[in-house]
């Protein structure tokens, strides 16, 4: 899925009429940026399968199975941090632009 991540950013960018390029311009540069992130840190095809066979084989699977460092670590942050703060972290990780505030 990652492999593919930044040719359909491009051509989703691509598709978008020119002033809505210009309005997401910030966002569409935050998901180059963590594509390129996660593309680093994702788990190998063989490990997500392993958890998919575990799951699929286990006389009482778990609801869910998280899989890779990553992925334990950002799911401890959201449980330690308030919405908000885990939010702006995320955002900030990314490159996200900050929202503007309404009024």
């Amino acid at each position: 899925m990652w492999q593919t991540a930044p040719e359909m950013i491009e051509e989703s960018n691509a598709a978008m009429a020119p002033e809505y390029q210009e309005l997401y311009a910030g966002h569409v540069q935050g998901m180059r940026k963590t594509v390129r992130f996660i593309q680093k840190q994702a788990s190998p095809p063989e490990t997500v399968v392993a958890a998919i066979e575990k799951a699929l084989t286990a006389e009482k699977p778990r609801a869910r199975y998280v899989v890779g460092t990553d992925s334990k670590a950002q799911l401890v942050a959201k449980a330690l941090l308030p919405t908000r703060v885990f939010d702006a972290v995320i955002a900030r990780g990314t490159g996200t632009p900050k929202h503007r505030e309404a009024g």
